[in-house]
């Protein structure tokens, strides 16, 4: 009996021992293991099913902004863009002619468009001297002849109008297009920079204000046109004299003779109704009739009987432009898309005189800017004004156009070297960003995504 009770003590003192060897010394095993589990997830933290609940949670605050936006009919874009316009940002707007589909004007590239047919070899000075009357008849008046009040402003232009009034310190437009249909509050924030429908000018007798590489201030930051040679047209032209030499044959000296300079070949634009002679006025309208309305049609730089955006709906303008798409879509339609002349081009009125200036008597080309013409050949184009307002932009958005001209390619190279991010409205046309490029496509026909672009500026104002 004394061997079983000691063997029993001798168990429990081991087993004593065993215990406090374990838990004793034990601040560095479970107790320790606890305490690093505790850092690991402190008590304050949610729980599993909590994490599910927050994420749940923010997943349908995303979903609810995504339906708010999609109901709004944004996009990160428009946001950004709209945003730039309310905080009174300098924006450029470039467009072009698919600004103008939408009315019915046909646009220039394409399988249909003008320049993939005759606008390559017939829209320039040598061919308009070559033959004026013959360039009117084919192809002037088929192509660019353009009826008053046949096409009218669609929703694309009435946005744009109503974004200029936004801001109209810090908004600008630039148009490529010469059919008019764009209208600003304040005609100083537009710029027509290849001219426009309705006006003409006179062609100096020398080429001296043609396109070249030379000029003597290459290092602004935009170069559209070329300074020297349009201050050599200011200095010119202020005077109001031009300097003929002539050559007496029979004494073999050179007389010198100064003459009037005339105002239209540098300085002014022509209405059609200071054409001479009288007969070719109506035509050039594209008015069958010699008792026209169209009479009360004055130059666009100050007075039309074109609607402004700012006295139609947006609903009468898209219903005249419907009607107008099922009948035409271009200025005129003399071909098909195969290239082929209809039978309307025979129907087409054709002039019997040239147009003439009513100063000069010199034959005269519609004001728009030819292909061999640089933009500072004609005040109307305003090329100082354009550098200005693209080397002072923010931001430049290009509306409808197919960046393959002169004004396209300088305005984005700017955007490039200066980090200006750049927005494109388009439906085929997109540019690609990259390291130097911050580019944004919003793409869609322009007379449904500008007036997204304006209602998402008056959401920002509202606080929407």
């Amino acid at each position: 009996l004394d061997l079983v009770l000691s063997r029993s003590m001798n168990v429990k003192k081991a087993n004593k021992n065993k215990t406090s060897t374990m838990s004793g010394g034990g601040d560095n095993s479970i107790k320790g293991n606890n305490k690093r589990r505790m850092t690991r997830r402190p008590s304050s933290s949610p729980s599993r099913s909590s994490r599910s609940k927050n994420h749940k949670s923010h997943e349908l605050e995303h979903q609810r902004e995504r339906r708010h936006r999609s109901r709004r009919g944004h996009s990160s874009g428009l946001d950004e863009l709209a945003t730039l316009l309310v905080s009174q940002q300098n924006v450029v707007f470039i467009t072009g002619a698919g600004l103008s589909v939408a009315s019915g004007v046909r646009p220039f590239r394409g399988t249909t468009g003008l320049w993939s047919q005759v606008v390559w070899t017939k829209a320039t000075r040598e061919s308009f001297r070559q033959n004026p009357l013959e360039w009117y008849n084919d192809f002037w008046i088929p192509h660019f002849c353009l009826p008053d009040e046949h096409y009218l402003p669609n929703a694309g232009h009435e946005a744009l109008f109503r974004i200029t009034q936004l801001s109209p310190h810090h908004v600008k437009i630039i148009t490529q297009n010469i059919d008019g249909l764009q209208h600003v509050d304040n005609p100083a924030n537009l710029i027509e920079a290849h001219g426009r429908i309705g006006l003409y000018k006179c062609l100096p007798d020398e080429d001296s204000d043609t396109d070249s590489d030379d000029d003597d201030d290459d290092d602004r930051l935009v170069h559209l046109g070329h300074r020297r040679k349009h201050r050599t047209l200011i200095r010119t032209h202020s005077s109001n004299l031009d300097t003929i030499m002539t050559t007496d044959t029979s004494s073999m000296t050179t007389n010198t003779t100064k003459i009037p300079k005339c105002k239209y070949e540098w300085k002014e634009s022509m209405t059609v109704h200071e054409l001479q002679p009288p007969q070719v006025r109506h035509i050039l309208r594209n008015d069958n009739t010699n008792n026209s309305n169209s009479s009360t049609h004055t130059s666009k730089n100050t007075t039309t009987t074109t609607k402004s955006p700012s006295s139609s709906n947006n609903t009468s303008l898209v219903a005249k432009d419907e009607k107008n798409t099922t009948t035409s879509t271009s200025l005129q339609q003399p071909y098909n898309t195969d290239n082929t002349t209809t039978a309307s081009t025979s129907t087409l009125p054709k002039l019997s005189h040239i147009p003439t200036c009513p100063d000069c008597d010199r034959p005269c080309p519609p004001q728009a800017l030819l292909f061999d013409e640089g933009y500072h050949s004609h005040h109307f184009y305003q090329f100082t004004k354009m550098e200005d307002w693209l080397s002072n932009a923010s931001a430049i958005v290009f509306v409808g156009t197919s960046f393959a001209v002169r004004i396209t390619d300088v305005a984005l190279e700017h955007a490039r070297a200066q980090h200006i991010p750049v927005f494109n409205f388009n439906t085929t046309d997109s540019l690609e960003s990259t390291v130097r490029l911050n580019a944004t496509n919003i793409i869609g026909p322009s007379n449904e995504t500008l007036p997204r672009l304006y209602q998402t500026c008056q959401d920002i104002q509202n606080g929407k």
